[in-house]
């Protein structure tokens, strides 16, 4: 959580360090499941719905935490000095 703002006021692509991060490591995922590298790690295809499931389960956290702050059920607070 880098803001008490919602994703939608800041952008979703206002960290641009952070996209770097995840589209390489969504691209580092590709390789492994969808390319011939797979059979280094003995994996086998998954039926799409799997992994559309797979997904939506691991955007679950940030739609919450994105959500709550939305509606202002989340705020920093102000450390102690």
């Amino acid at each position: 959580m880098r803001s008490d703002h919602s994703l939608f006021r800041i952008g979703p692509f206002s960290n641009h360090k952070l996209n770097w991060a995840c589209l390489i490591s969504f691209l580092l995922v590709d390789l492994v499941l969808f390319t011939p590298v797979r059979t280094a790690f003995s994996l086998t295809v998954l039926p799409l719905q799997t992994y559309l499931a797979g997904f939506g389960l691991a955007l679950a956290p940030v739609a919450v935490m994105e959500l709550s702050k939305a509606l202002g059920l989340i705020r920093h607070r102000n450390p102690p000095r």
